[in-house]
């Protein structure tokens, strides 16, 4: 049987972290990350927005 997830990526370590242990185990992830019109960042193309793309 075949595992496979749904990760929230919030742009931290962590979660970039979290997601990489989870392949490393065979699960199959569907990565989640949502841009909010109040978000104060200084570049969309940065954080885990950018690494949920590739």
């Amino acid at each position: 049987m075949k595992r496979s997830a749904v990760a929230l990526l919030s742009g931290g370590l962590d979660s970039m972290l979290a997601v990489k242990m989870m392949v490393e185990q065979g699960i199959e992830l569907t990565a989640v990350h949502f841009t909010s019109p109040f978000c104060n960042c200084s570049s969309r193309n940065t954080g885990c927005g950018n690494q949920a793309r590739q």
